[in-house]
């Protein structure tokens, strides 16, 4: 099977698995809002944003350099399993030290077990981080999929079940582990199935250029994480703990399509990069081809969502997350922005330039902070935060094409704008539609409007993207149909 092929049908299978995970993800946060006040949504977004950041050092890095280096030996591989392990153990200790500073931030007893408890996944994921690289090694992304899917369906059964029966926020701690163990189990499974388990070998001397390679992988998304995490840890610090869970829940909205479609291609193009990073034609062909589908499903959901944002709110998680509304618009089109720059960090790696992610990110750990920091502390307004973020978003977008895209598959600005312009284009539009036939109608229950406008929308984006964007329609439907 040509490589085309082989990477159309992961890339079906990752899509399939990611709109069902979006789904649970939706359905998931419609039944905890209605159980949790919005300081309880602040106590979990601290929790989950130190966890993302130690989750770093297990989930990125040493495990990556298995996806671009095909001959690497038995030695090597067991050598780096077992560094996996002793990072996501030490991973562990240091949240577990840590863990009582949290406690005296948001005096909360309870807060410190809680990321102990939480913590125990970084030493879980440690154990399988390698058979999941391995498997996008061979692009086994129909795997990976039905794994992901399963843990989250898990996970969200967890979560529903115990905040019905009044565990509160424990409800989603305890649904994280039960995600965590039924991936490592799968993993474990596969790797039994292919022989992937490692010997007792640990020769440091034969892994100097994967550890270098891991250390700055690490590095880069370690500055990424905190990066993307500081507009959380600012609200809680020059806010409170209820702006920040109106914040929070905006934020996870707004990243649903982010979080679950763009997996679909930056899984699938990291290793396909790899495998073609010398011939740049083909590269330049294939990058513009994952921008377009990610700009083309993207643009329409979040574009929708600032449409629709006052039915989706009451809807989804019922009375007194109002404020979120206006929070919910800005952030859906910096998550539109940023979804288009997400693509970079496969050709990136593919090149082997894996210093530049680090090198960016270090610059964006004093941009970042900077500008959100001074947001917060002058304004004291979350909707002042949220234009901040969207203008540094602005400004990554440009830099992004100017510092990676174009050095390395050169000049093609005009290609570059028409792949992202021509899907916002068609999607403001379609949103323009919408509000007008809303602004017709009174709508009694908000479920209502919504059964009518999002059928209307999908409608108007289909006819619409005949006119305007009629390659890109055509590329996702011979993706669909034919998987290639």
């Amino acid at each position: 099977m040509r490589l085309n092929e082989i990477a159309s049908k992961g890339a079906k299978w990752t899509a399939l698995s990611s709109g069902l995970n979006a789904l649970i993800g939706f359905a998931q946060i419609s039944v905890v809002a209605r159980y949790f006040e919005p300081s309880d949504f602040g106590v979990i977004a601290l929790i989950f944003v130190v966890h993302a950041v130690a989750n770093v050092f297990v989930t990125v890095g040493f495990s990556d350099v298995f996806v671009v280096r095909h001959d690497a030996t038995v030695e090597q591989l067991s050598t780096m399993y077992w560094l996996n392990i002793f990072v996501g153990l030490i991973a562990y200790a240091i949240l577990f030290a840590g863990a009582p500073l949290l406690s005296l931030v948001t005096n909360s007893e309870d807060i410190a077990n809680m990321v102990r408890i939480m913590g125990l996944t970084l030493v879980m994921g440690s154990i399988v981080v390698q058979f999941n690289a391995l498997m996008r090694r061979e692009l086994n992304l129909k795997g990976i999929a039905i794994i992901t899917f399963i843990a989250q369906l898990v996970g969200f059964v967890c979560a529903v079940t115990m905040v019905i029966n009044g565990f509160g926020i424990w409800s989603l701690i305890f649904a994280a582990i039960a995600s965590q163990l039924v991936s490592s189990l799968m993993l474990l499974n596969r790797a039994a199935r292919y022989g992937w388990f490692p010997r007792l070998v640990f020769k440091l001397d034969n892994v100097i250029e994967m550890i270098r390679f891991g250390i700055y992988r690490i590095g880069a998304a370690f500055l990424n994480t905190i990066n993307t995490k500081i507009d959380q840890l600012a609200i809680g610090a020059f806010l409170n703990i209820s702006a920040l869970g109106f914040y929070t829940i905006a934020h996870n909205l707004a990243m649903q399509p982010f979080s679950r479609i763009n997996p679909v291609l930056t899984k699938v193009s990291f290793p396909v990069f790899a495998k073609i990073k010398n011939d740049d034609a083909r590269l330049l062909r294939g990058y513009r081809k994952g921008l377009r589908m990610i700009m083309v499903v993207n643009a329409p959901l979040l574009i929708g969502l600032i449409a629709l944002a006052p039915h989706v709110i009451p809807t989804l998680l019922g009375p007194g997350w109002e404020e979120s509304i206006p929070v919910l618009q800005i952030l859906s089109l910096y998550v539109l922005l940023r979804s288009a720059t997400n693509i970079n960090i496969g050709l990136i790696l593919a090149k082997n330039r894996y210093r530049w992610p680090l090198y960016w990110n270090f610059f964006m750990l004093f941009a970042t902070p900077l500008t959100i920091l001074i947001a917060a502390y002058l304004s004291r307004s979350l909707i002042v935060v949220s234009w901040s973020l969207l203008g540094l978003q602005v400004f990554i977008s440009i830099m992004a094409y100017l510092l990676f895209a174009r050095r390395l598959l050169g000049n093609f600005a005009l290609g570059y704008l028409n792949d992202i312009v021509r899907p916002i284009v068609t999607s403001v539009l379609m949103a323009t539609g919408v509000l007008w036939v809303q602004g017709q109608f009174e709508y009694t229950y908000h479920w209502a409007g919504l059964m009518v406008l999002i059928p209307l929308g999908a409608v108007l984006y289909l006819l619409l993207s005949l006119i305007i964007q009629k390659q890109h329609v055509k590329e996702l439907f011979n993706l669909a149909k034919t998987g290639v």
